[in-house]
């Protein structure tokens, strides 16, 4: 607020100066009127600064526990990487108390690895993050996730491009459809299960982000039978 009122005072400074410079014909007005402008866009960077506004990352900047981080953070949900998304995957990477913290370790730990990872450019390898993550509860043990990651990767599923987002209300009714057939099948209490490890009793009390993995869980209850 300071630097926007020194600003104003500067404006009104400078507008008085060229009122008396007009009136002693001592200079184009016109010529001050730019200078003013100029001066008003120097200063409306350095405010643009103060309030943390930047530009969007390159998620080829970022390391690969970055990486890890920003898809168990995200799950894939972004358009592009800001620097909200930066301080979030910093907190997370550094604290203790975060609840992904062993989630993004483990991962981490079963991509670091894999040598074929360092043959992949960061956003393949965030897809095969998101991949893994899909499919994470089915998978026991850093074992089990290192032959599934690299299964992604000699099939040559896994790409560069943007992962599509899927309409949260077709995620919804995708799950819903088979917690119901489930119930159908006999397996109540395997669809109750399912919404327990999500602290949920419905599944409108389930987050966006983990339908996916209800909807996962589900099909390999339902194939196994």
């Amino acid at each position: 607020m300071e630097l926007k009122q020194a600003i104003k005072e500067n404006t009104l400074a400078l507008r008085q100066l060229i009122t008396l410079l007009q009136s002693q014909h001592s200079a184009p007005a016109h010529n001050l009127e730019s200078m003013i402008d100029f001066n008003m866009q120097k200063k409306q960077s350095v405010i643009e600064s103060q309030v943390n506004i930047s530009a969007n990352i390159d998620i080829d900047s970022l390391d690969l526990k970055q990486i890890v981080a920003l898809a168990v953070l995200f799950k894939g949900d972004f358009e592009q990487i800001s620097q909200q998304h930066i301080e979030k995957i910093i907190a997370a990477i550094q604290g203790d108390d975060i609840e992904q913290l062993p989630q993004i370790n483990a991962l981490y730990m079963t991509l670091a690895n894999l040598k074929p990872i360092t043959l992949l450019p960061n956003m393949a390898v965030h897809n095969l993050c998101i991949e893994v993550l899909a499919n994470w509860t089915n998978l026991n043990g850093i074992a089990e996730r290192c032959e599934y990651a690299l299964s992604l990767i000699e099939s040559k599923k896994i790409t560069a491009n943007q992962p599509k987002k899927t309409d949260p209300q077709i995620l919804f009714s995708q799950a819903e459809q088979l917690i119901l057939q489930l119930a159908k099948n006999g397996l109540r209490n395997e669809a109750v299960r399912i919404l327990n490890q999500f602290n949920a009793k419905k599944l409108g009390q389930v987050s966006v982000e983990n339908l996916p993995e209800i909807i996962s869980i589900a099909k390999t209850l339902l194939n196994n039978q």
